[in-house]
């Protein structure tokens, strides 16, 4: 059963709390406990070397950086939740996995990417996908107070046994969260059919390709049921979705059609030059998504397979 019991939330900019306010909401309805925290970066040298004399930067900005997390923090508390309060140092993306680390956090929960440059850019959200050793939730401002949850799965012909099991683990964690916060839980899976393209180009007959078609939907549609059928007593199958095509595109715009708050969805840890050129479906999906997005890596045990959305 999943269960989220130590929430750290990013705060880095004390004007903008909607993370705050959502990690809040979740712990008062579920009991967890929240810390809040920003990272003290290290001054650069242009600014060290034409201040004033007996200026301490650091320190002038040290003091500000608390004031900003206690401001935060005094947020949160009107909503009945005592946070920890933390401020660490460092590159924002190694200091927070290392505050995951130490105190064992189970997600890390920050406002959503904006354009706004005191917020997290784009390769921070990116880095802390691939890296952050927990769930990572990028929260979108919404005032849906029953929010709709939608679990992003694969269930596709190559899947393998990594897969199969991370697929149970988004499932588990969308019902968590959509039953803490008295939402409502849709499960989709995006597919396509394999090598269509070469086949239509290869002479098939129109009603040869529609009949492989048919039959392709059918086997995604029966695996699609075999994963939900472990979760059946808790997910209304009128919310169990087959959309066809690209899931970085059909993922999203199902989102947008349906007025989902928060997707659901399962990463491929890569590094190195792998990382930087291939990228994933949910950093896609992270990147297009109207509304906030969880990510969620394979257990550390299942890391070593291949399989891949």
């Amino acid at each position: 059963m999943r269960d989220f019991a130590r929430l750290l939330v990013w705060s880095s900019d004390y004007r903008r709390t909607t993370a705050a306010r959502y990690a809040a909401r979740l712990a008062a309805a579920t009991g967890a406990a929240i810390t809040v925290t920003d990272v003290l970066q290290e001054m650069p040298r242009l600014a060290r070397r034409v201040l004033p004399h007996g200026w301490n930067l650091r320190s002038l900005a040290r003091s500000q950086k608390k004031a900003d997390l206690e401001r935060t923090a005094a947020r949160v508390r009107r909503l009945g939740i005592a946070p920890r309060v933390a401020l660490l140092d460092g590159s924002p993306v190694n200091a927070l996995v290392a505050e995951v680390v130490r105190g064992r956090h189970d997600i890390l929960v920050l406002d959503a990417p904006s354009g706004d440059s005191v917020q997290p850019d784009r390769t921070t959200a990116t880095r802390l996908v691939r890296e952050c050793p927990c769930a990572v939730l990028f929260v979108h401002d919404g005032r849906r107070r029953r929010p709709r949850v939608l679990v992003a799965v694969d269930t596709g012909p190559w899947r393998g046994r990594a897969t199969d099991v991370l697929n149970a683990e988004l499932i588990e964690t969308g019902l968590w969260f959509s039953e803490a916060l008295g939402g409502e839980l849709h499960v989709v899976h995006a597919w396509e059919a394999y090598g269509e393209r070469i086949m239509r180009r290869g002479g098939l007959t129109p009603a040869e390709l529609k009949q492989y078609i048919s039959d392709a939907r059918e086997q995604v549609r029966e695996d699609l049921e075999g994963t939900v059928a472990p979760f059946s007593d808790r997910i209304d199958p009128v919310h169990v979705h087959l959309e066809r095509g690209d899931p970085r595109k059909a993922i999203v715009a199902f989102a947008t059609r349906h007025r989902i708050d928060l997707i659901v969805i399962g990463t491929v840890p890569r590094r190195g030059l792998a990382a930087r050129v291939i990228g994933n479906t949910a950093e896609t999906v992270l990147d297009k998504a109207p509304c906030s997005v969880l990510v969620i890596e394979p257990a550390r045990e299942t890391r070593s397979t291949r399989n891949r959305r």
